[in-house]
């Protein structure tokens, strides 16, 4: 009977991660309402039929999960009303999945490996799956508890913990980003603070295209509002810039290697679905480590994707930009089908595995995000 009860735990835990997230999923492992929303998300004309009615105040958990050097894999739960465990002195990046996923998705798991490879750091991933995995706009309704939950950790960081939001490098992936918007808004009413840098990775599009800044991230939620877009066409993502640096990875859309989705099928895979919008996740990642993510300013970025011939700047993509570029706000960034994306450009070409580079006099080149 024990050994009974211990599997039907394990079983139990399996299919709770399982179904946090969409890796190695079928469109069949799906709920059919699910599976008709992300059908009516791929077909424009039926993308309306997304609607949302948020009247009923829902409280999700959220959980704070710190992995550093020496907890890479098995990370501390935090109290977020006594985060003892983090030190103002280390580096601090928080990382906010997306819809459909949880901290146990690969390419969240890939990002946080690549952070905890180049730094000493405190990194915390915010573990919103109770949330996140469900129809889109019940997850939508969702994200205003969430959002404040956040701040009211970031917060209680600053009090007790002397870590000023103004050092937090905070990501977001597709509805995590936006989520990070409604925290910045929040943050500013509860402790009158702004986040240092928000980096948002194709950040969702449906729902919030008409809505005001104040409801969805935009370039006053943080010193620095960087963003990559790459599903923004007939995808998930946000098809305006909103951000002070806005990349478009190829266009924005339909990235390379990537396979077209267009007519669900039982056995198509969840994660093809969402190829483009996860590649700016990957993007992200590789940049960690890697500094061949070079973008070319592209004034008229998305609306018509070629690059200024005249005064023209390049710029890092990912980790490194930790500034803005002035005067250049858009850029295009072409890169390869697999890992490595990276492909330079122009002037700077390609060196891998080093996060250090040099121009074509040897002399480095500027650890901020423009580069020329």
């Amino acid at each position: 009977m024990a050994f009974s009860s211990s599997l039907f735990f394990l079983l139990a835990v399996f299919t709770i991660e399982v179904l946090s997230n969409y890796d190695d999923l079928q469109v069949k492992d799906l709920s059919p309402d699910l599976q008709r929303q992300l059908q009516y998300m791929l077909d424009d004309p039926f993308r309306d039929q997304i609607k949302t009615n948020c009247t009923t105040p829902t409280s999700p958990e959220v959980k704070y999960l710190l992995y550093t050097r020496t907890t890479p894999n098995l990370p501390i739960i935090i109290d977020p009303t006594n985060p003892h465990q983090i030190s103002a002195r280390t580096k601090f990046v928080m990382v906010v999945p997306g819809w459909l996923q949880s901290p146990s998705s690969k390419k969240i798991v890939h990002l946080k490996d690549e952070y905890i490879k180049r730094y000493d750091l405190n990194l915390v991933i915010v573990d919103w799956s109770q949330a996140a995995f469900n129809l889109y706009n019940l997850t939508f309704c969702d994200m205003p508890f969430v959002g404040q939950s956040i701040a009211d950790f970031i917060c209680t960081l600053a009090d007790q913990r002397n870590l000023h939001p103004g050092v937090i490098h905070a990501i977001g992936h597709s509805l995590g980003a936006q989520v990070l918007g409604l925290t910045a808004e929040y943050l500013r009413g509860k402790c009158a603070m702004e986040i240092g840098r928000i980096t948002g990775l194709d950040i969702s599009g449906i729902l919030f295209e008409k809505l005001p800044d104040s409801q969805r991230l935009d370039k006053s939620d943080a010193e620095l509002v960087d963003i990559i877009h790459s599903d923004t066409l007939r995808g998930f993502g946000f098809w305006l810039n909103i951000g002070d640096v806005d990349f478009h990875p190829n266009c924005g859309h339909d990235q390379p290697g990537c396979p077209y989705v267009k007519k669900l099928e039982p056995d198509t895979m969840v994660s093809d679905i969402f190829c483009s919008s996860d590649r700016s996740v990957e993007y992200l990642a590789e940049s960690v480590n890697d500094n061949n993510l070079i973008g070319k300013s592209c004034g008229i970025c998305p609306r018509s994707c070629q690059t200024d011939i005249i005064n023209e700047v390049y710029a890092y993509m990912g980790e490194e930009c930790r500034d803005n570029p002035k005067p250049a706000k858009r850029f295009i960034v072409p890169t390869n089908e697999k890992s490595p994306y990276g492909r330079g450009w122009g002037p700077f070409p390609v060196v891998h595995n080093s996060t250090k580079c040099v121009d074509e006099i040897g002399s480095p080149c500027l650890r901020s995000c423009k580069i020329n």
